[in-house]
């Protein structure tokens, strides 16, 4: 019987060594050295003015890929992006347009309480975006 638990220990060890070596150490792989310098020295010239454009979609990052993945990705984005900032401003546009169609709709009094009611969210704004430097300032007075 003790023999039995004792290969039954030891068949557990093995099988927990061959699943801990079969975990990726991706975070600790060493970028390949022929390409870093090529990349180091074409990155400055390369590097775009919108910063939207060298940012990967969500979770990407989180998936570990390589520099030529993140560059193609770069290359995708920015592929897509004039025609996704052309639909933002088409739907910022669309989206106005409702709401003066939607206002015509309302009459003096209603218009008025709108009008209130954006004006106090407004205020309610400024005050939020007022007080969060003075609680930053009061942070760093206290650290």
């Amino acid at each position: 019987m003790i023999l039995s638990s004792r290969w039954v220990t030891v068949g557990m060890s093995v099988v927990s060594i061959l699943f801990l070596s079969l975990i990726p150490a991706t975070a600790q792989e060493a970028p390949p050295t022929t390409s870093s310098s090529s990349t180091k020295t074409e990155a400055p010239a390369a590097k775009p003015s919108n910063n939207s454009v060298r940012r990967v979609p969500p979770y990407f990052a989180q998936i570990g890929l390589s520099r030529e993945q993140k560059d193609s990705i770069y290359q995708v984005v920015a592929k897509h992006q004039s025609r996704i900032e052309e639909l933002k401003k088409e739907l910022a546009e669309a989206n106005t347009k409702m709401v003066e169609e939607c206002e015509a709709l309302l009459d003096e009094a209603q218009k008025k309480s709108l009008e209130g009611r954006r004006r106090s969210a407004a205020d309610a704004a400024k005050a939020r975006a007022s007080a969060k430097p003075a609680k930053a300032k009061d942070d760093k007075k206290t650290d």
